[in-house]
């Protein structure tokens, strides 16, 4: 089973009887000077909306600011870095960068050609950027590492058992850990890690209470892989992968996310009200899980040019030093 949730028009991978050549990788970005957000200089939560960014301090839950971005569509993934502030998102063909309190992206990083974006994960060692890449009707697939500033040739590494690369997460060492699946007909959960320093992903060891692939996080203590409505949070000791606990949440989009803040799990409500088009965003008690203890609602446009609403992102005030 394909854990790939389209945000818009996404291209599936459908085997791997042709092989590819890889694309090149992009060597420069696009950089903007960021607009800031009033009231910024707080803990903010960043609600995706497609064409739309929501802002609102957090925890108070104020609606700062709704940003009007057409035609630039933001992603369903995100990823953050508790250091700087900065929050990534990914949608399918680019990976845009907001710093802190902004409200349009100061970096943009195209896809190569004939390739997709899959997910993108910022390192809190280093604010190092890791996209996941993957090229429709083969296994050819890899991550790439870009350096902060991210204005220089990035570092690709691949995995020839991982058919189908999927999702990205550092934990708080550097550490970066990618899923995937061994066969593009299959489910079978690969593991992989590029431990910070080194030059070489490395397979760990399958463990059959961690499947199938999803979504990696950090959440402080330790890294989780969410399923539907279940997340796993596990260890790594070597090459061993252990699952040290798991957690139901209901309410939950299938195939969703959490951004984490302190014993708070933040996530995609299902769809509520007529015809679905209200949305909104729920917070649950981590690691208890359960029902949320609160739901907000998001912000719809009128022209309902937004039909999705991407995973919400915590972006920390940088600390002043």
């Amino acid at each position: 089973m394909k854990f790939l949730t389209a945000l818009f028009v996404v291209a599936l991978l459908t085997g791997c009887d042709g092989q590819s050549a890889r694309p090149s990788l992009p060597q420069s970005v696009t950089e903007r000077r960021a607009r800031g957000a009033s009231g910024s200089n707080g803990d903010l939560l960043y609600v995706p909306l497609g064409f739309h960014l929501s802002i609102y301090s957090y925890p108070d839950l104020k609606r700062i600011r709704v940003v009007d971005l057409w035609p630039l569509a933001l992603g369903l993934w995100t990823s953050s870095d508790p250091k700087t502030g900065d929050v990534c998102f990914d949608n399918y063909a680019e990976v845009l960068i907001f710093k802190h309190g902004a409200t349009s992206p100061y970096v943009t990083i195209a896809q190569p050609p004939s390739a997709e974006t899959i997910d993108c994960a910022l390192d809190p060692a280093t604010n190092d950027l890791a996209i996941t890449y993957s090229v429709a009707g083969s296994n050819d697939n890899w991550v790439a590492v870009y350096k902060s500033p991210y204005n220089g040739s990035p570092k690709a590494y691949s995995d020839p058992g991982m058919a189908y690369m999927q999702f990205a997460g550092y934990d708080a060492d550097g550490d970066l850990f990618i899923d995937g699946e061994s066969s593009p007909s299959g489910c079978e959960c690969l593991v992989d890690e590029l431990a910070k320093g080194s030059g070489k992903l490395i397979e760990l060891q399958k463990n059959e209470a961690l499947a199938p692939v999803g979504p990696l996080s950090w959440d402080g203590q330790y890294m989780t892989m969410t399923v539907e409505n279940v997340i796993d949070r596990f260890t790594v000791s070597g090459s061993t992968v252990t699952v040290v606990g798991k957690t139901s949440y209901n309410d939950v989009t299938s195939g969703d996310s959490f951004a984490f803040q302190g014993s708070t799990a933040i996530g995609r409500v299902l769809y509520k009200g007529a015809d679905r088009k209200l949305r909104h965003i729920g917070f649950w008690q981590y690691p208890n899980g359960q029902n949320p203890f609160k739901i907000i609602d998001v912000f719809r446009t009128k022209k309902d040019l937004d039909w999705a609403v991407g995973i919400p992102a915590i972006s920390v005030a940088p600390s002043e030093k």
